[in-house]
């Protein structure tokens, strides 16, 4: 007879989902008040994110219950790893003396190498347009007071 593994990541992540929203709304249902859905008090919305936390970790852990696992440990993707906290950290270096812009650019470029199958020539057009758009919605649009080039 084959041993049946059940899918222990996703297992573990609904029951931890299902902890922190039985925390989240305990915490709020005894230390905020609540009110009614017409007079919400400060504690109503934290208590329902909280019941909505644990229904969906609810959720993850049965549908993990119900199916096996390929693998009972999934490999790590180091290269996305280091790619994207490398594009994380160098964004976060940037801003200040490049501006939003080219500290964008930046990010989008090296967050690209995460996939190996992607080209220079994809990645540099991928950033131009990610970056314009970004300046579009988030200077132009939402006029945030940041600079887009420090010169």
């Amino acid at each position: 007879m084959a041993e049946t593994r059940r899918d222990s990541t996703d297992l573990a992540t609904g029951a931890l989902l299902c902890v922190l929203g039985l925390g989240v709304g305990i915490y709020a249902g005894t230390h905020y008040r609540l009110g009614t859905p017409a007079a919400m008090g400060p504690g109503f919305f934290p208590a329902v994110l909280g019941g909505a936390l644990t229904l969906l970790g609810l959720g993850i852990a049965l549908a993990a219950w119900r199916r096996t696992a390929e693998s009972p440990f999934p490999r790590p993707k180091l290269r996305a790893l280091i790619a994207i906290a490398s594009a994380v950290l160098a964004f976060a270096l940037a801003i200040r003396p490049l501006g939003f812009v080219p500290a964008s650019f930046l990010l989008v470029v090296i967050a690209a190498q995460a996939d190996p199958s992607t080209r220079p020539v994809t990645a540099v057009l991928l950033a131009v347009a990610l970056t314009g758009l970004a300046w579009v919605i988030f200077i132009a649009g939402l006029g945030m007071p940041l600079p887009a080039f420090n010169l």
